[in-house]
Protein backbone atom coordinates (compact mmCIF):
# COMPACT_ATOMS: atom_id res chain seq x y z
CA UNK A 1 0.00 0.00 0.00
CA UNK A 2 1.03 3.58 -0.49
CA UNK A 3 2.73 5.34 2.46
CA UNK A 4 -0.45 7.72 3.01
CA UNK A 5 1.71 11.04 3.42
CA UNK A 6 3.87 10.75 0.66
CA UNK A 7 1.88 8.60 -1.95
CA UNK A 8 4.73 6.63 -2.16
CA UNK A 9 4.34 2.38 -2.16
CA UNK A 10 6.09 -0.10 0.44
CA UNK A 11 8.42 -2.63 -0.61
CA UNK A 12 5.50 -5.22 0.31
CA UNK A 13 2.65 -3.38 -2.23
CA UNK A 14 5.77 -4.10 -5.27
CA UNK A 15 5.11 -7.79 -5.48
CA UNK A 16 7.84 -10.30 -4.32
CA UNK A 17 9.78 -10.26 -7.39
CA UNK A 18 10.12 -6.88 -7.54
CA UNK A 19 13.87 -5.39 -7.03
CA UNK A 20 14.05 -2.94 -4.09
CA UNK A 21 13.18 0.84 -4.72
CA UNK A 22 16.77 1.48 -3.39
CA UNK A 23 17.90 -0.07 -6.77
CA UNK A 24 15.88 2.52 -8.98
CA UNK A 25 17.30 5.65 -7.17
CA UNK A 26 20.33 7.29 -8.92
CA UNK A 27 22.77 6.47 -6.01
CA UNK A 28 24.55 9.90 -6.59
CA UNK A 29 21.68 11.96 -5.70
CA UNK A 30 21.15 11.59 -2.50
CA UNK A 31 22.86 10.80 0.62
CA UNK A 32 20.92 8.74 2.96
CA UNK A 33 17.69 6.11 3.34
CA UNK A 34 15.29 5.83 5.67
CA UNK A 35 12.47 3.87 6.39
CA UNK A 36 9.43 5.13 8.36
CA UNK A 37 8.63 1.96 10.47
CA UNK A 38 6.16 4.16 12.92
CA UNK A 39 3.68 5.35 10.32
CA UNK A 40 1.43 3.52 8.47
CA UNK A 41 2.72 2.00 5.09
CA UNK A 42 5.78 0.79 7.09
CA UNK A 43 8.77 -0.21 4.90
CA UNK A 44 8.55 2.78 2.38
CA UNK A 45 11.35 4.11 1.52
CA UNK A 46 12.48 7.95 1.67
CA UNK A 47 15.04 9.28 -0.29
CA UNK A 48 16.91 12.51 1.18
CA UNK A 49 18.68 14.81 -0.92
CA UNK A 50 21.04 16.96 1.93
CA UNK A 51 21.82 20.11 -0.30
CA UNK A 52 18.20 20.54 -0.81
CA UNK A 53 16.80 20.34 2.53
CA UNK A 54 17.67 22.54 6.03
CA UNK A 55 19.68 21.24 8.89
CA UNK A 56 16.64 18.50 10.44
CA UNK A 57 13.98 18.72 8.20
CA UNK A 58 14.61 16.06 5.27
CA UNK A 59 12.33 16.44 2.72
CA UNK A 60 10.74 13.41 0.68
CA UNK A 61 12.13 12.41 -2.49
CA UNK A 62 9.07 12.55 -5.03
CA UNK A 63 8.58 8.66 -6.63
CA UNK A 64 6.79 7.77 -9.03
CA UNK A 65 3.76 5.18 -8.98
CA UNK A 66 6.09 3.02 -10.40
CA UNK A 67 8.80 3.97 -7.37
CA UNK A 68 11.27 5.67 -9.97
CA UNK A 69 12.56 8.61 -8.30
CA UNK A 70 13.44 11.67 -10.42
CA UNK A 71 13.16 15.30 -8.33
CA UNK A 72 12.28 16.40 -5.33
CA UNK A 73 10.83 19.70 -3.36
CA UNK A 74 12.53 21.68 -1.56
CA UNK A 75 10.59 22.15 2.20
CA UNK A 76 7.53 24.43 1.81
CA UNK A 77 7.62 24.86 -1.72
CA UNK A 78 5.21 23.36 -4.38
CA UNK A 79 7.80 23.50 -7.57
CA UNK A 80 10.07 20.99 -8.31
CA UNK A 81 13.84 21.29 -9.01
CA UNK A 82 15.58 21.00 -12.37
CA UNK A 83 16.94 17.64 -13.11
CA UNK A 84 20.52 17.52 -13.36
CA UNK A 85 22.12 15.74 -16.37
CA UNK A 86 23.85 12.99 -14.52
CA UNK A 87 20.52 12.13 -13.17
CA UNK A 88 19.27 11.86 -16.16
CA UNK A 89 22.06 10.06 -17.58
CA UNK A 90 21.36 7.05 -15.08
CA UNK A 91 17.50 7.15 -15.67
CA UNK A 92 18.78 6.57 -19.57
CA UNK A 93 21.15 3.79 -19.07
CA UNK A 94 18.12 1.97 -16.69
CA UNK A 95 15.35 2.89 -19.36
CA UNK A 96 17.77 1.12 -22.20
CA UNK A 97 18.16 -2.02 -20.20
CA UNK A 98 14.11 -2.34 -19.50
CA UNK A 99 13.91 -1.43 -24.08
CA UNK A 100 16.83 -4.12 -24.42
CA UNK A 101 15.49 -6.63 -21.90
CA UNK A 102 11.68 -6.08 -23.07
CA UNK A 103 10.92 -5.07 -19.24
CA UNK A 104 12.53 -7.68 -17.85
CA UNK A 105 15.59 -5.74 -16.11
CA UNK A 106 15.93 -1.99 -16.22
CA UNK A 107 13.34 0.42 -15.66
CA UNK A 108 11.07 2.79 -17.68
CA UNK A 109 11.81 6.19 -17.83
CA UNK A 110 9.21 8.03 -15.98
CA UNK A 111 9.80 11.76 -16.57
CA UNK A 112 6.11 13.16 -16.27
CA UNK A 113 6.13 16.86 -15.08
CA UNK A 114 10.05 16.64 -15.40
CA UNK A 115 12.10 20.14 -15.89
CA UNK A 116 14.43 19.03 -18.24
CA UNK A 117 15.30 21.87 -19.84
CA UNK A 118 18.28 22.73 -21.61
CA UNK A 119 19.67 19.16 -20.77
CA UNK A 120 21.11 16.93 -23.15
CA UNK A 121 18.90 14.27 -24.56
CA UNK A 122 21.09 13.48 -28.35
CA UNK A 123 20.92 9.55 -29.15
CA UNK A 124 19.20 8.80 -26.06
CA UNK A 125 16.67 6.09 -26.83
CA UNK A 126 13.44 7.54 -25.37
CA UNK A 127 11.45 5.04 -26.76
CA UNK A 128 7.64 4.46 -24.84
CA UNK A 129 9.16 6.44 -22.00
CA UNK A 130 6.44 9.19 -20.35
CA UNK A 131 7.18 13.07 -20.89
CA UNK A 132 3.69 14.31 -20.77
CA UNK A 133 3.92 17.89 -19.30
CA UNK A 134 7.65 17.90 -19.18
CA UNK A 135 10.11 20.99 -19.60
CA UNK A 136 11.93 20.56 -22.67
CA UNK A 137 12.52 23.98 -24.09
CA UNK A 138 15.96 24.12 -25.68
CA UNK A 139 16.76 20.27 -24.91
CA UNK A 140 19.01 18.59 -27.62
CA UNK A 141 16.70 15.49 -28.79
CA UNK A 142 19.10 15.31 -32.52
CA UNK A 143 19.45 11.68 -33.29
CA UNK A 144 17.34 10.63 -30.61
CA UNK A 145 14.75 7.83 -30.52
CA UNK A 146 11.18 9.12 -29.00
CA UNK A 147 9.17 6.32 -30.82
CA UNK A 148 5.99 5.27 -29.07
CA UNK A 149 7.16 7.74 -25.96
CA UNK A 150 4.05 10.13 -24.26
CA UNK A 151 4.98 13.71 -24.41
CA UNK A 152 1.33 15.34 -24.74
CA UNK A 153 0.98 18.72 -22.94
CA UNK A 154 5.40 18.98 -22.88
CA UNK A 155 6.85 22.11 -24.06
CA UNK A 156 9.35 21.80 -26.00
CA UNK A 157 9.61 25.30 -27.36
CA UNK A 158 13.43 25.75 -28.73
CA UNK A 159 14.27 22.58 -28.07
CA UNK A 160 16.35 20.63 -31.30
CA UNK A 161 15.02 17.29 -32.54
CA UNK A 162 17.08 17.10 -36.34
CA UNK A 163 16.77 13.45 -36.92
CA UNK A 164 15.26 12.33 -34.12
CA UNK A 165 12.66 9.55 -34.50
CA UNK A 166 8.80 10.00 -32.67
CA UNK A 167 7.17 7.67 -34.68
CA UNK A 168 3.61 7.06 -33.19
CA UNK A 169 4.67 9.69 -30.36
CA UNK A 170 1.77 11.24 -28.71
CA UNK A 171 2.66 14.97 -29.03
CA UNK A 172 -0.86 16.29 -28.57
CA UNK A 173 -1.06 19.98 -27.12
CA UNK A 174 2.35 19.81 -27.51
CA UNK A 175 4.49 23.57 -27.42
CA UNK A 176 7.11 23.54 -30.58
CA UNK A 177 7.62 26.89 -30.94
CA UNK A 178 10.65 28.03 -32.94
CA UNK A 179 11.66 24.51 -32.61
CA UNK A 180 14.05 22.49 -34.37
CA UNK A 181 12.77 19.55 -36.30
CA UNK A 182 14.45 19.17 -39.51
CA UNK A 183 14.42 15.75 -41.01
CA UNK A 184 12.76 14.36 -37.73
CA UNK A 185 10.36 11.12 -38.52
CA UNK A 186 6.69 12.10 -36.88
CA UNK A 187 5.13 9.17 -39.05
CA UNK A 188 1.97 8.21 -36.80
CA UNK A 189 2.16 10.85 -34.10
CA UNK A 190 -0.56 12.49 -32.65
CA UNK A 191 0.76 16.46 -32.65
CA UNK A 192 -3.25 17.49 -32.30
CA UNK A 193 -3.51 20.40 -30.94
CA UNK A 194 0.15 21.38 -31.04
CA UNK A 195 1.38 24.95 -31.06
CA UNK A 196 4.43 25.40 -33.57
CA UNK A 197 4.77 28.96 -34.28
CA UNK A 198 7.81 29.48 -36.78
CA UNK A 199 8.95 25.89 -36.26
CA UNK A 200 11.55 24.50 -38.23
CA UNK A 201 10.12 20.95 -40.15
CA UNK A 202 12.33 21.13 -43.65
CA UNK A 203 12.30 17.72 -45.01
CA UNK A 204 10.34 16.02 -41.78
CA UNK A 205 8.59 13.13 -42.05
CA UNK A 206 4.63 13.40 -40.58
CA UNK A 207 2.69 10.83 -42.58
CA UNK A 208 -0.10 9.82 -41.33
CA UNK A 209 -0.01 12.32 -38.66
CA UNK A 210 -2.46 14.17 -36.48
CA UNK A 211 -2.46 17.61 -36.36
CA UNK A 212 -5.76 18.79 -36.39
CA UNK A 213 -6.37 22.09 -34.87
CA UNK A 214 -2.54 22.42 -34.21
CA UNK A 215 -0.91 25.98 -35.49
CA UNK A 216 2.05 25.99 -36.96
CA UNK A 217 1.93 29.70 -38.18
CA UNK A 218 5.10 30.53 -40.45
CA UNK A 219 6.59 27.16 -39.68
CA UNK A 220 8.78 25.69 -42.44
CA UNK A 221 7.42 22.46 -44.01
CA UNK A 222 9.79 22.92 -47.43
CA UNK A 223 9.67 19.56 -48.80
CA UNK A 224 8.45 17.84 -45.80
CA UNK A 225 6.35 14.80 -46.23
CA UNK A 226 2.76 15.00 -45.17
CA UNK A 227 0.83 12.77 -47.15
CA UNK A 228 -2.05 11.21 -45.69
CA UNK A 229 -2.11 13.53 -42.95
CA UNK A 230 -5.26 14.23 -40.64
CA UNK A 231 -4.93 18.08 -40.34
CA UNK A 232 -8.48 19.36 -40.17
CA UNK A 233 -8.44 23.09 -38.99
CA UNK A 234 -4.84 23.04 -39.05
CA UNK A 235 -3.51 27.36 -38.81
CA UNK A 236 -0.66 27.32 -41.31
CA UNK A 237 -0.80 30.98 -42.14
CA UNK A 238 2.56 32.20 -43.85
CA UNK A 239 3.67 28.66 -43.04
CA UNK A 240 6.36 27.58 -45.83
CA UNK A 241 5.51 24.29 -48.01
CA UNK A 242 7.44 24.58 -50.99
CA UNK A 243 7.74 21.24 -52.21
CA UNK A 244 5.96 19.56 -49.38
CA UNK A 245 4.21 16.25 -50.24
CA UNK A 246 0.13 16.63 -49.53
CA UNK A 247 -0.60 13.95 -50.93
CA UNK A 248 -4.27 12.55 -49.99
CA UNK A 249 -3.92 14.86 -46.69
CA UNK A 250 -6.95 16.43 -44.99
CA UNK A 251 -6.58 20.30 -44.70
CA UNK A 252 -10.87 20.57 -44.69
CA UNK A 253 -11.32 24.11 -43.06
CA UNK A 254 -7.29 24.83 -42.48
CA UNK A 255 -5.89 28.53 -42.39
CA UNK A 256 -3.56 29.26 -45.32
CA UNK A 257 -3.54 32.48 -45.41
CA UNK A 258 -0.53 33.64 -47.69
CA UNK A 259 1.06 30.05 -47.33
CA UNK A 260 3.79 29.49 -50.03
CA UNK A 261 2.65 26.29 -52.00
CA UNK A 262 4.96 26.68 -54.85
CA UNK A 263 5.98 23.32 -55.98
CA UNK A 264 3.30 21.28 -53.48
CA UNK A 265 1.83 18.18 -54.59
CA UNK A 266 -1.69 18.26 -53.18
CA UNK A 267 -2.98 15.09 -55.54
CA UNK A 268 -6.28 13.93 -53.77
CA UNK A 269 -5.64 16.49 -50.99
CA UNK A 270 -9.06 18.01 -49.51
CA UNK A 271 -8.89 21.48 -48.51
CA UNK A 272 -12.64 21.79 -49.12
CA UNK A 273 -13.46 25.01 -46.38
CA UNK A 274 -10.32 26.08 -45.96
CA UNK A 275 -9.23 29.99 -45.72
CA UNK A 276 -6.20 29.98 -48.90
CA UNK A 277 -6.57 34.01 -49.38
CA UNK A 278 -3.39 34.81 -50.94
CA UNK A 279 -1.83 31.45 -51.54
CA UNK A 280 1.17 31.51 -52.88
CA UNK A 281 0.61 28.53 -55.41
CA UNK A 282 2.49 28.45 -59.04
CA UNK A 283 3.24 25.55 -60.53
CA UNK A 284 0.21 23.60 -58.33
CA UNK A 285 -1.47 21.12 -60.32
CA UNK A 286 -4.97 20.73 -58.48
CA UNK A 287 -6.64 18.86 -60.68
CA UNK A 288 -7.04 15.87 -58.75
CA UNK A 289 -7.16 17.84 -55.20
CA UNK A 290 -10.38 18.68 -53.62
CA UNK A 291 -10.04 22.62 -53.55
CA UNK A 292 -12.38 25.36 -52.16
CA UNK A 293 -14.80 26.81 -54.90
CA UNK A 294 -13.02 30.09 -56.26
CA UNK A 295 -10.23 31.20 -57.92
CA UNK A 296 -6.93 31.34 -55.87
CA UNK A 297 -4.67 34.28 -55.64
CA UNK A 298 -0.99 33.91 -55.73
CA UNK A 299 0.65 36.48 -53.97
CA UNK A 300 4.23 37.79 -55.50
CA UNK A 301 7.48 36.39 -52.97
CA UNK A 302 8.27 39.85 -51.95
CA UNK A 303 4.46 41.06 -50.93
CA UNK A 304 4.14 38.39 -48.43
CA UNK A 305 4.55 37.87 -45.17
CA UNK A 306 4.17 35.61 -42.24
CA UNK A 307 2.19 37.26 -39.86
CA UNK A 308 -1.57 36.43 -41.65
CA UNK A 309 -4.33 38.45 -42.07
CA UNK A 310 -4.18 42.23 -41.51
CA UNK A 311 -6.75 42.83 -38.45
Amino acid sequence: MPHPATGVPSNSSLGRNTPPLQSFLPQEAFGKLSSDSASPGAGCILAVMPELTEPGAPTPRHLDERGYAIFDRRPGQGERRPARQRELNGIATRHQAYLDSDGADGRQAVLRDARLAGLNLAEFDLSRADLANADLSQADFRGAALDRSGAAGADLSGAELGGAAAVGCDLRAVRLIDAGLERAAFREADLSGAEGLAARCAAANFSKAVLEGAAFRSADFSNADLSEVRAGRVQLDGARMQGADLRGADLSGAGLYRADFQGADLHGADLSGARIEGAHTEGVDWSRAKAPPGPLRPVPVQQRTPEGPER
